[in-house]
């Protein structure tokens, strides 16, 4: 998870749940958000329904990165992706890809750097709101925890991306992304 701010938070943290046979990093720029996941790990407030939980997690900071990742959900801001994505493609397996869960269409320019082949896009149809350091606050109503998921390319890891979404909601796969 690059970009692990308030929806990149409360993803984690239920990928992190998810019993999954999976790693999930949490990794953001924000040396206090991280630290506090680190020691407490990530508290996941839930607004419609006031249920609260936290979630050990693993967290890092970019510079903490060393694995080879399968899947990476860019959940950053897109103005700087021509610096991040580039940076990121260094930490991909041979096969991986780019989930991006961003504003926008920034998939071709995704392409552009890592290829079509590791390009996936998701479009995200709840909200959060970041709370500090180590808390997220998931805004929508659990009926609204839905995905719509596509290939840029012949999707590389489409399947294996979806069955990770799943695990906080319903997942769509657009044919024709």
């Amino acid at each position: 998870m690059y970009g692990a701010g308030a929806m990149g938070t409360v993803l984690g943290g239920f990928l992190s749940d998810c019993g999954l046979d999976a790693q999930v990093d949490l990794i953001s720029r924000n040396r206090g958000h991280v630290e506090a996941m680190k020691e407490k790990g990530a508290r996941i407030v839930c607004a419609a329904t006031g249920d609260t939980f936290t979630k050990s997690v693993s967290a890092l900071m970019p510079e903490e990165m060393t694995e080879p990742y399968d899947v990476i959900f860019l959940m950053t801001k897109q103005s700087d992706n021509a610096r991040v994505v580039t940076m990121l493609e260094g930490y991909l397996a041979e096969d991986g890809v780019i989930c991006t869960c961003q504003n926008g269409l920034p998939e071709p320019a995704i392409a552009e750097i890592v290829g079509a082949q590791r390009t996936l896009g998701c479009a995200i149809a709840w909200g959060a709101t970041f709370h500090g350091e180590g808390v997220s606050e998931l805004t929508s109503e659990p009926s609204a925890l839905t995905f719509s998921l596509g290939a840029y390319g012949g999707g590389n890891r489409l399947e294996e991306t979806k069955k990770l979404l799943e695990c906080m909601g319903t997942v769509v796969v657009e044919k024709n992304f």
